[in-house]
């Protein structure tokens, strides 16, 4: 049998990840002043999610971080689409 030696890790990102959907939620909620949470929350689930094998999360994540490099707002669907890749892990 083959350990998974992310497997301790992966579980710890699967139950951030669902801490941070909620924290996007609300955030995105608040309108302008919840942006910087999303954008940071995006940033760092665009980093991680990579590397645990989570890759709709990290496609997901990755488009929200990009409207926010290119200086836009990110679209409601994209950010709904974010939630909804947490979501589904």
């Amino acid at each position: 049998m083959t350990v998974d030696p992310l497997a301790k890790l992966r579980d710890q990102f699967r139950k951030k990840a669902k801490e941070e959907a909620l924290a996007i939620r609300l955030a995105w909620a608040k309108g302008a002043e919840g942006l910087q949470d999303v954008e940071h929350l995006a940033h760092g689930l665009a980093g991680a999610a990579g590397i645990f094998g989570f890759v709709e999360i990290g496609a997901a994540a990755l488009a929200v971080d990009g409207r926010f490099a290119a200086g836009e707002v990110p679209r409601e669907e994209e950010v709904d689409a974010l939630v909804s890749a947490i979501d589904g892990i």
